[in-house]
């Protein structure tokens, strides 16, 4: 199994133990569901309701809103997320897909990838900046603006910040960026 995105099919309280996904397409008990921060353990399934322990793995139980993006799979598949750091890339290459602050230092400019979103990265932000006075190009899928291609203007400073959400990059903030 890997991991798969539904949504719930109505707002839920933090109390509630059971309610509706849109689609219980391979849920199974013992599953683990997060929905938005929150991780939920899967301890009863009659599709499409389910009936969960709410708030597990220090996540807090807390209300969520109708078509909240719900994500479920064995706990295994659930990689611990590292907190927000700084990665620092001096030639040309991947993006490590991770959130946090992603430094471009090439001394003449490089041209970078960041692969698509997994789905359990729902809601997470990385941000991207030139750490030199170089022109970068970075090759990924920009949902939100219909773009494929982030170019750099030649300036330290510059950067687009994207964050995940329903499983794409969605462009938030873009200080001379060019994307096309």
């Amino acid at each position: 199994m890997s991991l798969t995105a539904t949504t719930i099919a109505s707002a839920i309280s933090a109390t509630d133990q059971k309610f509706n996904l849109t689609s219980g397409t391979g849920v199974e008990v013992g599953d683990i569901l997060r929905v938005n921060d929150e991780f939920m353990k899967v301890q009863g399934f009659d599709s499409p309701k389910v009936t969960v322990q709410r708030g597990i793995w220090g996540t807090n139980a807390i209300a969520h809103g109708i078509l909240s993006i719900a994500v479920h799979g064995y706990p295994y598949e659930f990689a611990p997320r590292p907190k927000p750091r700084l990665y620092t890339y001096g030639e040309a290459g991947a993006i490590t897909l991770a959130p946090g602050i992603h430094r471009l230092i090439a001394a003449s400019g490089a041209a970078m990838t960041l692969a698509a979103p997994t789905a359990d990265m729902e809601g997470e932000e990385i941000l991207i900046i030139a750490g030199a006075a170089q022109a970068y190009t970075v090759t990924g899928s920009y949902n939100n603006a219909g773009s494929t291609v982030a170019t750099f203007a030649a300036a330290i400073g510059n950067c687009i910040k994207l964050v995940v959400i329903n499983g794409y990059w969605c462009v938030t903030l873009n200080k001379n960026i060019t994307l096309t």
